[in-house]
């Protein structure tokens, strides 16, 4: 978990392996990402809120809103559905 500074929220770092992806699908993240629109596709209200990326040889990196409690999928795991 991080500290934004710019607004004093708490945030936190997504770190993902080009390795992964495709070489298109690299490319075209690649380009989102230099191009900044990556953040514009990403802000949406019923999503966890994006700040920032970046790019190295290896991975991309996404610094997003951080939220208290169980990640989605245990959660979704773990609820009782009844008919």
């Amino acid at each position: 978990m991080l500290e934004d500074e710019k607004d004093n929220t708490k945030a936190c770092l997504r770190m993902i392996r080009k390795s992964n992806y495709t070489d298109s699908e690299k490319e075209d993240l690649s380009i989102k990402i230099s191009n900044k629109s990556l953040e514009k596709d990403l802000n949406h209200p019923n999503l966890v809120k994006f700040k920032e990326c970046w790019m190295d040889s290896i991975n991309f990196y996404f610094i997003q809103e951080y939220i208290e409690g169980d990640e989605l999928l245990q959660y979704i795991q773990n609820i009782n559905l009844t008919e």
